[in-house]
């Protein structure tokens, strides 16, 4: 399975925490806070923590097929991507 956020790294003046119902994101630069919610914040937090594995966790974190949680990780990195809460690694 691919992991499309190995290609990525949190954002420079991005932090964040963990709140009920998901993960709040802010980037300090610009102002953006994104709440992100489950299971998209468990993608989160796996990307953060450099989690191996990523794909078949969050499979088993959203109970779904690992085809569906690769797809559902590339839309989140696009979206993080777009929001600035992400940036793509330099090779």
């Amino acid at each position: 399975m691919t992991n499309r956020l190995a290609s990525f790294r949190l954002a420079r003046a991005v932090t964040w925490m963990v709140e009920s119902g998901g993960v709040a994101a802010i980037n300090l630069d610009t102002g953006l806070a994104a709440h992100i919610g489950y299971p998209q914040a468990a993608v989160w937090d796996f990307f953060c923590r450099r989690s191996s594995g990523l794909v078949e966790k969050t499979a088993v974190v959203a109970g779904i097929p690992e085809s569906e949680a690769e797809r559902m990780i590339a839309e989140a990195a696009e979206r993080w991507r777009d929001d600035g809460l992400i940036e793509e690694v330099a090779d």
